[in-house]
Order: structure tokens, then sequence, then C-alpha cells
């Protein structure tokens, strides 16, 4: 343990996206002998955190770039594509049909963030696209029109609804399943829009210790104990992360090697602004 605590302390890392923030917790090292102060994870924590990281940008863009008057699609084709770049064309066309309806009506511009998916069970294409409501004070109106202007099938919107952990359960659904096939080999996540804001981020050292994050793994510090920290935020929500599988693909904890935890934090009204 004495080794650890020289060696070892844990990096903060903070997101702002809209009225939330997340904060990720995980282990820095420093190599031995070496005189530099800067603290980095080890190459399997690395590793883990960039596909971790991956499956949160998505959250925060949706965060970060939409409210509860805009709204998601889902669209279906009546006639299969065969291939990923061949539905990603059709949605495409689409959406340049969006953008054009958005600025002669509303001269406002076209904000989109989705996921092309291919079915686990009958393997058709399909997506789930995030899109701003240029005019809330007719949604209804534009909602039909969005609908209508999808030609290869079905479409369905919903009003987003942002709960005390932001988009959270929707990313989640989209991106997070580890069980989701591959599509064509290496595809993109996500398709999004030019512009879109990212989330402001922050890194820290030392503000937390590594028997502290223990701590909060083991339940001993609650949500209402870390708020302190996060003045004008609520803790809603922490989460132990960072697992791997074995070669019997067991599923096991990796976090032996330091405390991984994430916080998700939802701004106070009297903060809002």
């Amino acid at each position: 343990m004495k080794n650890r605590s020289s060696r070892c302390r844990q990096i903060e890392k903070r997101y702002w996206h809209g009225n939330y923030s997340t904060v990720l917790l995980f282990p820095g090292y420093r190599k031995a002998n070496s005189r530099s102060k800067k603290m980095k994870p080890s190459s399997e924590t690395q590793k883990k955190l960039n596909d971790f990281h991956a499956q949160e940008k998505f959250r925060m863009l949706i965060d970060n770039n939409f409210t509860s008057s805009d709204v998601e699609l889902q669209l279906s084709f009546d006639v299969p594509p065969a291939t990923y770049e061949e539905a990603l064309r059709s949605i495409q066309r689409y959406l340049r049909r969006v953008r054009i309806y958005y600025s002669k009506e509303f001269a406002v511009k076209l904000k989109y963030v989705g996921v092309i998916e291919k079915g686990v069970r009958r393997g058709k294409f399909h997506a789930h696209i995030t899109m701003n409501i240029p005019d809330p004070a007719h949604r209804g109106e534009i909602r039909e029109k969005l609908e209508k202007l999808w030609e290869y099938g079905s479409a369905h919107t919903f009003k987003l609804e942002f709960n005390e952990e932001g988009m959270r359960g929707l990313a989640k659904y989209l991106i997070c399943n580890p069980d989701k096939p591959e599509i064509e080999g290496r595809v993109k996540r996500w398709i999004q829009s030019k512009g879109l804001k990212r989330p402001k981020v922050s890194e820290s050292t030392g503000r937390i210790s590594y028997e502290k994050a223990k701590k909060i793994i083991r339940e001993e510090l609650t949500e209402r104990d870390l708020e302190p920290l996060y003045p004008g935020y609520t803790v809603t929500y922490i989460e132990p992360y960072g697992y791997k599988k074995d070669d019997n693909d067991e599923v096991i904890d990796y976090r032996q090697d330091g405390a991984y935890v994430r916080i998700h934090l939802r701004k106070n009204e009297r903060s809002r602004k």
C-alpha cells in the first residue's frame, strides 16, 4: 500500500454538458525514478477509459446541444439497405431535405446527432436521430413534416425527456450496449452535424485521494457526502466503472489496480440561467 500511495494518485476529470456535469475518477501512475510531475494512467487503464469516454461523449452531445423542446426520430426502411453505406446515403439525403426545410421556413440551421443500427434478430438497418426543433410553438406541425420528409419507410418522432441524469438512458440504449454486433468492420459509432458544442473539460490530481475513492466504491461515502465538493450541483448518481473479461469470458473487475468512479451531477435550479 505504501508503494501504491507513492506512485498512484487519483485523477479527477470533469465535464460540463448543459444542465449536467460528469466527474470521472481514475488512477494515474508515476514511473519509477521519473522526475515528471505529470500523472498518467496505465496503458490498460487508458484503453478502458477510451472506450468509456466514447460511450459518454454521445450522451454529453445530446445534453449540451438539445433541450426538451427537441425530438428523437426513429427511421425504418420499407426496402432494407444491403449495407451500412447504403443506409447512410439514404439518411444523408433525408438530412439535406430537412436542412433545406429549416433554412427556408425558419432561417435556422439543422442540428442532429444519430445512430444507424443493424437489428440483431432480423438484420435490418434502422436509425435514431436526435434533432432540434426550430420553433417549439409549432412543434406538432414540424414533427409531422419531419416524418413526411422521410421517403424510405416509416418515421416516428418523440419528444426528448430529460431526467435527473440527462439523456443517459437514451445514450445507454443507443451506444453503451456491448452486445451490439459490428457493422461491416469499422463504422463510426454515430453521425452528427457540424458545429455541435463540446463539453467543457477540466482535470485535477489529488483533490480526491485513492482511499476516499475506495470509500465511494464501498458506499461508505454517499451522494450527500460529495456535494460540498461541487457547489451549485446535486449529486444524482455514483457508479464504479471499468470491467473486462478473462479467457473464459467471465466478467472480472480490474479496479484492483486503482479506483474508478463516475459521479453524475445536475445543476441546481438557482444555478441555471
